[in-house]
This record gives structure tokens, C-alpha cells and sequence, in this order.
């Protein structure tokens, strides 16, 4: 997006796109709206990169109904708006949205269950299946064969209170860290079927990873810090 452009949410359930030119101009109105994008405050946004494959227009948003949304800012009106794609809808409050700086369609968000979501935007119906791969640390109770979206590529689960905070490495693909109000950060890596579904297995590599949660079938290298 041009730099002179920014968005913000809030409890309005409005998505706006403001120009600071026009700002310098004397306007105080947004230069797009989206009106009620959720069904409940919006609590989180991210500029899609620049080198998006959906384009430099592209903001993702996040609210309390737990859905992540992708908008086209150059079709934002003053009325309702039809969304690029709905991800996914997590159980509860999605408290932060991050593009991988390394791979132009990866999104990450997570929530206060717990969950931490990685999509690929790329990713459609026909080529993926509405089927999600998690890993082995799971929520106990959680249904291993629930639906998501054809974009979810991962759920990262694990965390025993709300997911505050969450970032990919920008120097290590794949290596993603997140933390929750219980002061436990997690770093974790897919496993190799999910960051690169294309090429063999490599048992020896999987030999040598410390995992504490997964068996190699979709599921995360991790490991847990706490600062008390």
C-alpha cells in the first residue's frame, strides 16, 4: 500500500483507510469504510505486503467474533462490503494478525483459546481440502477432525492460557514464536509436511529436531520458555 495510507479498527465494527494527505488538507474522514466488518469488535489489522499475490491493496482484520477477514481497500464503501476471503473463525478473540516477511502469503493470527492459526491465502478448495493438520500438544478434548477453510495450512496448540502475541523470524523461514498471559513463549517450526509438502522426508533431520509435540504427521517442533 501507498505509504501515505494507514487503516485502523475498533469497537465500531468499522474498518477505515485514511490518507494523511488528506489530513494535511483539513479532511477528517476516512478515505474508505467498511461498515459492521465483523459481527463484533474488530481487534486486530495487518497490511498485507507489498508483494502480496493479492496485491498491494490488501488488509487482513481479526475481531471478537473470532473470524480473520481479507479485505480490498479500493472496494471498501459506506455500506456492507463483500470480503476477498473469510479464513477462518476461531472460539474466541483474535488478538493479533503478522504476514510472514519471507513468503508474501502467509498469515499467522491467534486468539485467546489459545490457537494459533497459519494460513496461506494462496491455498483454494480444489487443491486443498478443508482439513487442517495440528499438532500433537492439542487442547485436551479438541476434535482432530474438525474443518477449517481450505487457506488454514497449521494450528499451532499448546498454550494453557490467551495467545497475546505472536511473530514469524525474519531471518529463519518457518521459525514462528508466540506468547500467551501466562508469561510461556513458544518456539516452533512446522514440520517438514507442512513447510514443504513437496519434497521427501528427511528422517535423519527429523532424528536430530528436539520436539516435545508431534510424531512428524503435520505436527510442530517446539519449545517452551517461561519468564516468572
Amino acid at each position: 500500500a501507498e505509504s501515505s495510507l494507514f487503516a485502523s479498527v475498533g469497537d465500531d465494527r468499522r474498518l477505515c483507510i485514511w490518507d494523511v494527505r488528506a489530513a494535511e488538507k483539513g479532511g477528517d474522514q476516512p478515505a474508505a469504510v467498511a461498515l459492521n466488518a465483523h459481527n463484533g469488535d474488530i481487534t486486530a489489522v495487518a497490511w498485507a505486503p507489498e508483494e502480496s499475490v493479492l496485491g498491494d491493496c490488501v488488509v487482513a482484520t481479526g475481531g471478537a467474533d473470532g473470524a480473520v477477514k481479507l479485505w480490498d481497500f479500493r472496494n471498501l464503501g459506506g455500506g456492507p462490503t463483500k470480503t476477498l476471503a473469510n479464513l477462518h473463525a476461531a472460539e474466541a478473540t483474535v488478538a493479533t494478525l503478522t504476514w510472514a516477511p519471507w513468503h508474501d502469503s502467509l498469515l499467522m493470527s491467534c486468539a485467546d483459546d489459545g490457537s494459533v492459526f497459519v494460513c496461506d491465502v494462496q491455498r483454494n478448495e480444489a487443491s486443498h481440502p478443508k482439513r487442517v493438520e495440528g499438532d500433537a500438544a492439542a487442547i485436551e478434548g479438541d476434535d482432530d477432525d474438525e474443518e477449517y477453510t481450505p487457506e488454514v495450512m497449521f494450528k499451532h496448540q499448546g498454550h494453557q492460557g490467551p495467545v497475546t502475541d505472536v511473530a514469524f523470524s525474519p531471518v529463519m523461514p518457518w521459525l514462528a514464536a508466540s506468547v500467551d498471559d501466562t508469561n510461556c513463549l513458544h518456539l516452533w517450526v512446522p514440520s517438514d509436511d507442512i513447510c514443504h509438502p513437496d519434497e521427501e522426508d528427511n528422517d535423519a533431520d527429523d532424528d536430530n529436531k528436539e520436539s516435545d509435540s508431534g510424531d512428524g504427521n503435520g505436527q510442530s517442533s517446539a519449545k517452551r520458555l517461561r519468564a516468572d
